[in-house]
């Protein structure tokens, strides 16, 4: 049976994920489009993976396909890559599958590209690395992954890459939030440059204008959002999305679903889009 929580939704009042309302802060308006949108009441999937922990979860485009890792905790470093495909957007998601997307390899924080033919993720056995795999049509197999350069001397924590795969983002271990960007998809990341501090797992929306995290803390949520007005603009200052609980927050490529990680599972909510 699905776990359901119901937010607080009054005039004038961004509804969150728990029992406390927020103030929109002061800055610039919200963006026309997904981006500012608030999402409505969060749904929690039923377990995908038998008998272990999911989290990193990502919602792709067409709202079909949905990443996560899962957790054994009996086996220490056991993160693996799963995959649901469900029929329709509307329908139920089945058991997840396992996926090798790095053999041998412990993989965490996979993120798609909107065309569903790229995906990033961070691996952490024996040292972190970050990955990126390929396939031929959006419902393939990804072939074998090939190493990311141009990050910096950083070890990666979380990261995300945007939807046409040419700017990622992504954290260290204590909270700096980076950036680098390449020209195709086909050529090594440059400028890499650190944006702000005291980021947990970051996750940008499609036109890059929201930026969805979780500080650096030992239980993970909140989970704020911060908006801009332009790419080219600083982030504003934070809002709470999702109060009390949650981590590891996912846009979907078409920015109309958030993925947490809550409770030992996944929980989705959902907006809608001028």
């Amino acid at each position: 049976m699905l776990r359901m929580w119901v937010l607080l939704a009054t005039a004038g009042c961004n509804p969150v994920f728990g029992l406390k309302e927020t103030v929109p802060p002061d800055g610039p308006p919200p963006p026309i489009g997904c981006s500012g949108q608030l999402f409505g009441s969060p749904v929690s999937l039923p377990p995908l993976v038998e008998n272990q922990a999911e989290f990193d979860g990502q919602l792709s485009a067409d709202g079909r396909e949905l990443w996560m890792v899962a957790h054994d905790p009996s086996v220490q470093d056991e993160f693996r890559a799963y995959r649901s495909v469900r029929a329709t957007r509307d329908a139920d998601f089945p058991l997840a599958t396992k996926v090798d997307l790095a053999p041998g390899r412990a993989v965490t924080d996979p993120a798609l590209t909107a065309d569903g033919r790229r995906i990033m993720f961070v691996s952490r056995e024996p040292t972190e690395l970050v990955l990126e795999a390929v396939r031929e049509t959006p419902d393939g197999v990804f072939g074998s992954p090939a190493l990311i350069s141009g990050l910096g001397s950083i070890s990666v924590a979380g990261l995300d890459l945007s939807v046409d795969g040419l700017t990622v983002y992504y954290t260290n271990f204590a909270g700096d939030l980076w950036t680098a960007s390449r020209a195709t998809v086909d050529d090594p990341f440059v400028d890499a440059r650190m944006l702000m501090t005291n980021i947990g797992y970051p996750s940008v929306s499609p036109d890059q204008l929201e930026l969805f995290y979780t500080k650096v803390t030992p239980t993970g949520g909140p989970i704020y959002r911060r908006l801009r007005p332009a790419v080219s603009e600083p982030f504003g200052p934070d809002e709470t999305i999702v109060a009390d609980r949650g981590a590891d927050p996912d846009v979907s490529p078409d920015g109309r679903t958030l993925v947490i990680s809550d409770l030992g599972g996944l929980t989705l909510l959902t907006r809608e889009c001028p």
